[in-house]
């Protein structure tokens, strides 16, 4: 009786409730329904077991309220503990519970329903106020966006009038416009002017011969005489470009603007600080300019210090330096002495010239000494070199050698053991590909037979312990045994009723267990498929049942399985069922009396057990109840009862047939009309 999740692999009778899936056939614990079934694809809640209505002791659903213990017993905790207790069935209990408890539940829905009421009241003044702050909010956003585009015209109406002024035909921007060319030009002469200036004074330093000095100078003064200056048409004075423009402020702008404020807040006015915006100042870029023109004015003159600066910096590098004159002469170029200044600083720069001669001859021959000690100790620390790098050079070879080898062999050792893995999780796979493959194998040969089998009686299941023929001989059986021994009761009370009136109430009590039985188990059926698809309507039953025949199967076969259990428990519920009383009591040979105490007899318990059994086959088996008095009988179907005949008097005991029109399994018992009268 117990199973597991196959989930969480709980035991079910801990979780209370398993369903059974209708797809893979698993067992699904409440917990993990949701995961299953509504994240699943396609699979579907079967029937339910609850456990809990289950008996721990004698593994019998519990379907009887002992009114002593206030507790829930099966039929065997009834017959061994609770048999002197007064006990009574869930129907009664739960109109008793229904009758006391009630009215306290319909006052408290009562109850609730009206807080529900002002609840939705308060909610529809605030949904009524919250839509009359969004119509105020849309309006003030439609204004605001028409005031916008009213603003962004006049913007681009302002600056085009600024576009027609500075790109106008106007007679100061044109005279300021030239000015500025002129500057431009004066200012590219002064850049040519410098560069020549450079240029020259570079080229006087190179001459040695004083003539080509000298003539070279008075052709630099001609040049520079020749230099074109500044143009005269640009004045000193510079003229001012000025555009006037009337300033707002944001305040005065915000004053045409909408204020806009929330709730029972008070309309304030924002003032922003003034804002200082910076503009453009034609005159403050001419005095730039003209600043720019003096200082490469003064660079100009820096030019023309620079053989001054360079002889001043040699004679300073002398003196720092302290060099001794040398004996080596330069040549003097000639008429040197026409220009003192020129022939000053030549001097000057000769004899620095002798002193670096002199020291650079003594650096060299300190260098070349130096240089060849340096080579010496070279060579020596080389050799001494060459030996130790060639030893270490042997010894870190064999070293990485041997790491090579051991990285090697780590990295190999890796590769199997990733290949074992590997290997593993193949064959692990292929277990479980192989488990799936024989767990589809068995779902399909199950799913197969299932419906081979449904609603297909020829096939029988030798397992089943009540499968037809062995219901057959039950049936068989209680003709044989109980119904003789109700007989022979009845006769022994001497009430005055005759055999013939006895026979006909025996078979009113089986046909009417039978009848209400095939009504039960009808009734059940559709409750079971309408709960299973989530309570559908019944019209619909049928349609959802042809698309899953093996889950019904599967339901069929398990209310199979608990039908004893179901039979025994159903002796007093079939014999006050209104079925059962409307067949008996339209029955023309209905005695109350005598049928009174045949109920009582081990025969009626007999009746609805068998026919229990046998409404619950697929196909259900059926009684013959076409036979009628007067009718030939059939001698292959019925048996003679105690006397020979060709016409039915009466029938004893019905024919049993596999299924409606099939094949026959018990023959009948019928007393035929007396051939002799």
């Amino acid at each position: 009786m117990t199973e597991k999740c196959h989930i969480c692999k709980f035991d079910t009778q801990i979780t209370g409730t398993t369903y059974i899936c209708l797809k893979c056939h698993m067992s699904v614990c409440y917990a993990c329904q949701s995961k299953h079934f509504i994240e699943g694809n396609g699979h579907l809640p079967g029937f339910l077991r609850y456990y809990l209505d289950i008996c721990q002791l004698h593994n019998y659903y519990r379907d009887i309220f002992c009114q002593e213990c206030e507790e829930v017993v099966c039929h065997k905790c009834l017959i061994k503990k609770h048999n002197q207790h007064k006990h009574d069935n869930f129907e009664r209990i739960a109109s008793k519970l229904a009758g006391s408890k009630l009215p306290e539940v319909r006052r408290d829905l009562e109850e609730s329903k009206k807080a529900v009421q002002k609840l939705d009241s308060k909610l529809n003044k605030r949904h009524k106020i919250w839509q009359s702050f969004l119509q105020d909010a849309i309006s003030v956003e439609e204004l605001l966006d028409k005031q916008y585009k009213q603003i962004e015209v006049l913007f681009f109406r302002k600056k085009g009038e600024i576009r027609d002024i500075v790109h106008g035909s106007n007679t100061d921007i044109a005279v300021y416009l030239k000015q500025t060319r002129h500057l431009e030009v004066a200012r590219t002469i002064e850049h040519e002017k410098e560069r020549f200036l450079l240029k020259s004074l570079s080229d006087m330093t190179k001459y040695k011969n004083s003539k080509e000095f000298v003539l070279r100078y008075l052709q630099f003064r001609n040049e520079v005489q020749n230099c074109v200056t500044v143009p005269q048409t640009v004045g000193d004075e510079i003229s001012t470009l000025q555009l006037n423009c009337d300033h707002l402020s944001l305040s005065e702008i915000e004053e045409v603007l909408p204020c806009i404020w929330f709730g029972n807040q008070t309309k304030t006015s924002k003032r922003s600080a003034k804002a200082k915006k910076p503009a453009e100042n034609k005159d403050r870029e001419l005095d730039d300019l003209k600043d720019k023109l003096k200082k490469k004015d003064s660079e100009l003159g820096l030019a023309t210090t620079v053989i001054e600066l360079m002889t001043e910096n040699t004679r300073k590098l002398c003196e720092a330096c302290d060099m001794p004159d040398s004996s080596v002469q330069f040549e003097e170029p000639p008429n040197l002495h026409n220009v003192p200044g020129i022939q000053t600083s030549y001097q000057t720069f000769s004899d620095c010239m002798y002193r670096i001669k002199r020291n650079l001859r003594e650096w060299n021959t300190i260098k070349q000494e130096a240089l060849e000690r340096k080579a010496v100790k070279s060579h020596k620390d080389m050799r001494e070199h060459s030996e130790v790098s060639q030893e270490r050079l042997h010894r870190d070879n064999t070293e990485m050698e041997l790491k090579k080898w051991h990285d090697s062999a780590l990295q190999m050792q890796d590769s199997v053991e990733s290949l074992q893995r590997r290997v593993s999780r193949l064959q692990h796979q292929l277990k479980e590909a192989e488990n799936d493959k024989e767990d589809l194998k068995t779902r399909l040969s199950q799913i197969a037979g299932a419906k081979l089998t449904a609603g297909n009686s020829n096939i029988a299941d030798l397992g089943d312990k009540y499968r037809p023929t062995r219901i057959a001989e039950i049936y068989s059986e209680t003709y044989d045994s109980e119904w003789t021994e109700a007989m022979d009761n009845v006769i022994e009370l001497k009430r005055g009723w005759t055999e013939e009136m006895i026979i006909r109430n025996l078979l009113i009590v089986l046909q009417g267990c039978f009848l209400t039985c095939q009504e039960l188990a009808k009734k059940q059926m559709t409750t079971l498929l309408s709960e299973m698809f989530i309570n559908i309507h019944e019209a619909d039953v049928t349609k959802y049942a042809e698309k899953h025949i093996a889950e019904v199967k599967q339901l069929k076969d398990a209310r199979k399985g608990t039908a004893p259990d179901v039979a025994i428990m159903l002796k007093e519920k079939i014999l006050a069922h209104p079925v059962f009383k409307k067949y008996c009591t339209e029955n023309k040979h209905f005695d109350k009396v005598l049928i009174g105490e045949l109920i009582k007899t081990t025969y009626a318990e007999r009746c609805v057990f068998v026919s229990w059994l046998m409404v619950v086959q697929d196909p259900e088996m059926y009684i013959d109840e076409q036979q009628r008095e007067g009718d030939p009988l059939d001698k292959d179907k019925y048996k003679e009862y105690t006397q020979s005949g060709k016409k039915i008097a009466f029938n004893v005991w019905p024919a049993l047939y596999l299924y409606k029109d099939g094949p026959l399994l018990i023959k009948g018992v019928a007393q035929p009309v007396n051939q002799s009268k």
